[in-house]
């Protein structure tokens, strides 16, 4: 990672997305800031690294290029903070009553769940299959990408996203909407503490109900 070319953000200062549940309003809106080593980031690679090299497209309205491959900003140590992640769970939790008295049950916050993602790629970066503009949109894929959700700083969750959508519109700089496709999560705590694996239980028994 210490040789990239084009290391950089991928735009948001500040990530917001919401995880939802099939069918239902219940939502976990997640932030990810900057100043908390929060937050995705973008490059190209040269082949001396673990990736092979790889250069994404060019963006259409300038900016150079799309960053080949795409991670969280702990991925590869890249930044070496303990609690550096994508983004963290905010208190405002609609829908996920069980999965609240869990977490406070446990001893636990929101904010202590934390966000991961593993190594997305741009895969054939092809216009009109992988990428495209539409007006004033650019609109691309980042393809099989591992995601992670800890608690305390303990495995809880992992799960696959076959894609991840991100869009942005010329006029307006630093602002990429992104929607991930459908995943299954799974137990990912059998090695961690019995409050965390608590927590992990409680919550898998109300995706059930709903």
């Amino acid at each position: 990672m210490k040789k990239k070319e084009l290391l950089k953000t991928t735009g948001l200062a500040i990530l917001v997305m919401l995880l939802t549940t099939f069918l239902s309003n219940a939502q976990i809106p997640i932030q990810g800031l900057h100043s908390d080593h929060e937050g995705g980031i973008g490059w190209n690679a040269d082949g001396t690294g673990p990736e092979q090299a790889a250069t994404g497209h060019l963006h259409p309205f300038g900016w150079s290029n799309c960053g080949y491959y795409a991670a969280s900003c702990d991925y590869d140590d890249i930044d070496s903070d303990p609690d550096a992640a994508v983004a963290h769970f905010l208190d405002d939790i609609k829908g996920f009553p069980l999965f609240e008295l869990a977490l406070a049950t446990n001893g636990f916050t929101p904010g202590q769940v934390k966000l991961k993602m593993g190594l997305f790629s741009l895969k054939n970066d092809l216009e009109g299959e992988d990428w495209f503009t539409f007006n004033n949109g650019h609109h691309f894929n980042y393809f099989d990408g591992q995601y992670y959700i800890e608690l305390n700083g303990e495995s809880m969750i992992s799960g696959y996203f076959s894609y991840g959508f991100y869009s942005y519109d010329e006029a307006v700089w630093n602002n990429w909407q992104m929607e991930s496709g459908f995943s299954e999560p799974y137990d990912d705590a059998s090695n961690s503490s019995i409050p965390v694996q608590s927590t992990v239980r409680s919550r898998q028994s109300e995706s059930m109900e709903n």
